[in-house]
């Protein structure tokens, strides 16, 4: 259940199809994907005048700028507003700039700095709070710098903040390289990677974050820095896993380079008789496999007119042969016969298209049906309360007319090349966990009010069932409004740190949203 979320965050915490994909299993989460943050806490700026502002005054804009500015009343605006979730189809913000270079960023910022209106980037437009899009603002919108360049001579790739994972991975793998990105095929790298980032290669690359060199970003004062290890290095720091929205908008992303070439795929499904025996073997089977290895268990819903009794599956990606993956599974087939059971060879490029259920091209538009997200990262094993729990919950779904297998829980394997970077040593603290779930919620648009409610509610009470068990960490791609402890369960530790930073390049908090990173704690 995912959104890469692994999230959008050239867009906040930021489609293909398929029958049990990525993004219909949780709807996907990464992550996600907020570079920069909207939604409440725009009121500092009302100040400033900006509500008294009139629509023409966005004519200095459209002229500092290589790219449309779309406003209210135009042809365009009932597209260029919309986000991937859509539950967010009512937001209005006061103008969409489609920024074609780091120019236009710059140019945004600026005038939204001097005319005191609150801005907000968007990538993919995944931000799963919708803070991407908020009412009353400037949307800088980046999905049109998605260049992809390639370094030999260095080992690395450049990459704009709106490329795509689809588009990325295609593009790198013509080259047989590979950035380790997410799973979903419409999150824009630049969200991915500031949240973290992580997909079927994390456990033997590492997470997106770490992979990242340097990366440019425009400031809150309108300015454009360059970070990395040499410059801006406390800068640099926090653009790893610090969640988007929060120091600056991201124009482009250096990337180190991993040849790539076949690996290998798994697809398993069981009885739903049989799920808390195959939950209790993965739990404790995948977090300790082969760094190569990257797997994941759902369990799923789907409603319409065919809803059925839910199902569990695992499926996974291995950097080895088939055989040699055949052999890894034990352990997971002997816990219940499976009823379908899938190895296969497939090339890196080709198994991403898997995971992201469309070739590259076709992986475009909207979700087909609102949704909602929650996560929870977890540092033991389940017990056998909690996965009674868990089916439980899968047993009780209130029901939706939405078709597709969008509800559920997906645990993701954590460990591996995550676990051992230290915690400190980037913004990302989530490194002792042993898996991730992923908790999302579906319903159709002719669903009534109670239905959707009810929904809601469900994914609460699931949620708040499971918590006793969790670590008290969430994935800050997979932004959650709805979380309490927000700071903690994002950042942890690190949060003193990323204040400091804060402070330091955005003193007067010009970037801020309900769950951004504030100047003084």
């Amino acid at each position: 259940m995912r959104r890469d979320a692994h999230r959008s965050a050239t867009e906040a915490p930021n489609g293909g199809r398929s029958g049990l994909s990525r993004r219909e299993l949780v709807v996907r989460g990464g992550q996600g994907a907020l570079l920069l943050g909207g939604g409440a806490g725009w009121g500092w700026l009302s100040g400033c005048g900006a509500s008294r502002r009139r629509a023409s005054d966005l004519t200095e804009l459209a002229r500092a700028v290589s790219g449309p500015v779309v406003r209210p009343g135009d042809a365009g605006y009932g597209q260029a507003r919309l986000l991937f979730n859509p539950s967010f189809n009512g937001a209005r913000p006061r103008a969409v700039v489609f920024c074609q270079r780091p120019e236009d960023v710059v140019a945004a910022v600026r005038f939204a700095r001097r005319r005191g209106i609150a801005l907000a980037a968007r990538s993919g437009g995944h931000s799963f709070g919708g803070y991407s899009v908020p009412d009353g603002a400037i949307v800088a919108d980046v999905s049109r710098i998605r260049q992809i360049s390639v370094d030999r001579s260095r080992q690395s790739a450049v990459l704009g903040p709106g490329t795509l994972n689809t588009d990325m991975y295609a593009g790198l793998a013509r080259r047989g390289v590979a950035v380790p990105g997410g799973t979903c095929p419409t999150v824009g790298i630049g969200g991915l990677t500031l949240g973290g980032g992580f997909g079927f290669s994390s456990r033997k690359l590492g997470l997106t974050a770490d992979n990242l060199l340097e990366l440019e970003l425009v400031t809150a004062a309108g300015e454009r820095v360059t970070c990395s290890a040499e410059q801006h290095p406390d800068l640099f720091w926090a653009c790893r896993g610090g969640g988007g929205g929060n120091f600056g908008i991201a124009t482009s992303f250096r990337f180190r380079l991993h040849p790539v070439g076949d690996v290998a795929v798994y697809q398993l499904g069981w009885r739903w008789s049989d799920a808390a025996a195959v939950l209790e073997a993965w739990q404790r089977w995948a977090p300790d496999a082969p760094d190569e290895l990257f797997s994941t268990c759902a369990l799923s819903r789907a409603g319409g007119p065919r809803s059925t009794e839910p199902t569990i599956t695992s499926r996974g990606q291995y950097f080895g042969p088939p055989a040699r993956l055949a052999a890894l599974l034990e352990p997971l087939l002997a816990a219940a016969r499976p009823l379908h059971r899938r190895v296969a060879p497939a090339s890196f490029a080709r198994a991403q298209e898997l995971w992201a259920d469309c070739p590259p091209g076709h992986c475009r538009g909207r979700a087909p049906n609102p949704y909602t997200v929650k996560s929870a990262f977890f540092a033991e094993p389940i017990p056998g309360e909690g996965i009674r729990g868990m089916i439980a919950e899968l047993e009780r779904w209130p029901g939706s007319a939405a078709s597709s297998p969008g509800t559920g829980v997906e645990l993701n394997s954590w460990g591996g090349a995550i676990a051992r970077v230290p915690r400190a040593a980037t913004a990302f603290v989530h490194r002792d966990a042993r898996f991730l779930a992923i908790y999302g919620a579906t319903w159709s648009e002719r669903d009534g009010a109670a239905r959707v409610a009810a929904n809601r509610a469900w994914l609460e009470g699931f949620y708040a069932r499971m918590r006793p068990f969790a670590s008290g960490f969430a994935y800050q791609n997979l932004i959650d409004p709805r979380l309490a402890d927000w700071r903690h369960a994002y950042y942890g530790s690190n949060l003193a740190r990323l204040v400091a930073v804060k402070r330091r390049y955005d003193p007067e908090g010009f970037f801020r949203f309900a769950q951004g990173i504030p100047v003084r704690l």
